[in-house]
């Protein structure tokens, strides 16, 4: 059994757990927010994250260039297969244990701890190009999330100020374990849910079902009903993140 034969098993099985991990995350919320099932949120995840691989090929070979190693330990050292499988098997193991113990992670954290490991005991600590590491590796790592969150918080608020000028009412709901209070008639079996709209000083109250107890919008955003508007958002957003995700990371294990 070839070196290279064992380092294509370590890289399939890296691809294999990145998806374990990784391929659900894109549209949990989805199915947490009861738009699909989880059958098909998993579907639409998996269809997403194909073609972010397929067009990865033509636009991602800078990643792969960065994640050879070469500028971190030089090229010779960076095409030793040792090396090339200490990290690919390292990378994978540490992705499928966090999959089963639960654990938020990274394969991008993962290789790149898997290649500062496997150097450091090549060529030792003089050998890294440690500037290298901060710049390309570390400094993206830690703003990465430092720009999802603004990113976040500046797309939400101008969302809510278009849904308020927009009269869209959003109904929320308050979920009651057991039997429904008594001043309120509940024919339908307990537990119920009790909804509440509200925009300006319009407000109502219903039973319905706790089954049927999700967040909806009501109005017309140019002639389409609002939550269709919000559930193909959704989906679109979802589907996004999967197809980014592919495009970033196919080429890191390649």
């Amino acid at each position: 059994m070839t070196t290279g034969f064992l380092i294509a098993v370590a890289v399939i099985w890296l691809a294999w757990s990145n998806g374990a991990n990784d391929n659900f995350k894109g549209v949990a919320t989805l199915w947490g927010s009861q738009t699909t099932t989880y059958r098909h949120a998993l579907i639409w995840a998996t269809g997403a994250t194909i073609l972010g691989s397929v067009v990865s090929i033509a636009i991602a070979g800078a990643l792969v260039k960065t994640f050879s190693g070469a500028g971190l330990v030089g090229a010779e050292t960076a095409t030793r297969p040792a090396l090339l499988l200490a990290v690919a098997t390292a990378a994978a193991g540490t992705v499928l244990l966090a999959t089963f113990l639960g654990m938020p992670t990274s394969t991008t954290h993962a290789l790149t701890g898997g290649l500062v490991g496997a150097s450091l005991v090549a060529v030792g600590p003089g050998g890294i190009d440690w500037g290298l590491l901060l710049q390309k590796f570390a400094q993206p790592l830690l703003l990465s999330p430092l720009l999802a969150i603004g990113g976040t918080a500046i797309i939400y608020l101008l969302l809510r100020t278009l849904r308020g000028r927009l009269g869209i009412e959003r109904h929320t709901c308050l979920c009651i374990p057991g039997r429904p209070p008594a001043r309120l008639p509940a024919p339908m079996p307990a537990p119920a849910a009790i909804t509440r709209s509200h925009t300006g000083d319009r407000r109502g109250f219903a039973l319905a079902p706790a089954s049927e107890c999700v967040e909806r919008y009501d109005g017309q955003v140019v002639g389409v009903q609002a939550q269709t508007v919000v559930d193909v958002t959704h989906f679109a957003s979802a589907g996004a993140v999967c197809f980014a995700r592919a495009v970033n990371d196919t080429p890191k294990i390649a």
